[in-house]
């Protein structure tokens, strides 16, 4: 059995900055600087969906501000209003390197610690004001048929996402009929030390890399459900953001997982307003291609369909102008690949990647 699959690079510069760089001792929030911070260099190990340990290490949940307060089946890790007596403070300093943390991965900076010794010397309050965030969306998703449980040799079905930079990611599975969700999983992104296949699964604190999980609906879903949507959420420390790749995917061949070879040649918007993709197909297949505009991801800019594509590299060049033939504005934006094997047999391909046209 063959599998279609796409993989996509994109490396634009932007300059992105948030407020939890920030070294001002005035009042600092937690939902726009504590709560990303701890996502980003926390949760690998103290969230609900850590890679490679126990979830909630010591009982401690840094994904919530809740969980922060609560503390640990140690005890309270935030003393509010006194960071000498915080334990979290104590272990992000510590020169013992069994006790310091994060356990894996680089310690925070000085500015990040003082951000946080700041935050709680102020009270430790909860701001309730929404954290910065950017979504992505996979709409009418279709499931392999007849999936089987605990047999090597049946195509699998994986969400998995690669960011350039830093972040948390949690994907959200509804049932596309009802909107109900199905599941939801979080993770920080990976280091990426070399090809694809490269992972340092420990390394949950370090920048960029790669976050997916496995669709077990085998268990957790009803079997009546055959289309599902799928939304990726990202908090992120800093940027570039753009040439974020969300991707579900599926199949084996000959019982051994089939993976693309990750393409680094990127989507370039030069000035003379053309954006070139390069991907490619695991088998024969037609591709359609989708661009949306990223505030609402639901407002169609371009639309386009290739049939009778044989496996292989494919470069597809787009000259960004919409469906009404003008040049798009700058902005952000997601293109929207699906692919249909010609072999009814192979599962199709669904891909987004965030893109950014400039002035």
């Amino acid at each position: 059995m063959l599998r279609i699959s796409w993989s996509f690079v994109c490396f634009l510069v932007v300059t992105a900055t948030t407020d939890a760089q920030s070294t001002s001792p005035e009042q600092v929030s937690y939902s726009r600087q504590i709560a990303p911070l701890l996502m980003l260099k926390c949760a690998g190990c103290h969230g609900p969906d850590p890679w490679w340990t126990d979830a909630y290490q010591d009982g401690l949940d840094l994904t919530t501000f809740k969980g922060l307060i609560k503390g640990s089946s140690r005890g309270r890790v935030v003393v509010p209003g006194n960071s000498a007596k915080s334990t979290i403070l104590e272990r992000l300093t510590s020169d013992i390197p069994s006790q310091r943390m994060p356990f894996v991965g680089k310690p925070l900076s000085t500015t990040q610690i003082a951000l946080i010794r700041n935050w709680i010397d102020q009270g430790a309050v909860e701001d309730h004001v929404e954290t910065p965030r950017t979504s992505i969306n996979l709409e009418n998703v279709p499931l392999l048929q007849n999936p089987e449980p605990n047999h090597s040799s049946f195509p699998y079905e994986d969400i998995l996402c690669h960011l350039p930079v830093e972040a948390y990611a949690t994907a959200i599975v509804t049932d596309a009929e009802t909107g109900k969700e199905l599941m939801r999983r979080g993770g920080a992104a990976q280091k990426v030390t070399g090809e694809h296949e490269d992972y340092d699964l420990g390394a949950a604190t370090r920048s960029g890399g790669w976050v997916y999980w496995s669709l077990d609906r085998n268990t957790v879903w009803p079997k009546s459900i055959t289309t599902i949507s799928v939304r990726l959420e990202i908090i992120y420390n800093d940027g570039p953001l753009w040439g974020t790749e969300f991707d579900v995917q599926r199949g084996r061949t000959n019982g051994v997982p089939a993976t693309s070879a990750f393409i680094r040649n990127p989507i370039s918007i030069s000035k003379d307003k053309t954006g070139v993709f390069h991907y490619r197909l695991d088998g024969d297949a037609d591709v359609d291609i989708e661009i949306v505009r990223m505030t609402d991801q639901h407002t169609l800019v371009f639309k386009d369909h290739k049939a009778d594509l044989q496996a292989g590299v494919k470069t597809y060049p787009w000259d960004l102008r919409g469906q009404d033939g003008e040049i798009v504005p700058p902005g952000e934006y997601v293109a929207r690949f699906r692919s249909a094997a010609r072999n009814r047999e192979i599962p199709v391909g669904d891909v987004c990647l965030l893109i950014r046209i400039n002035p």
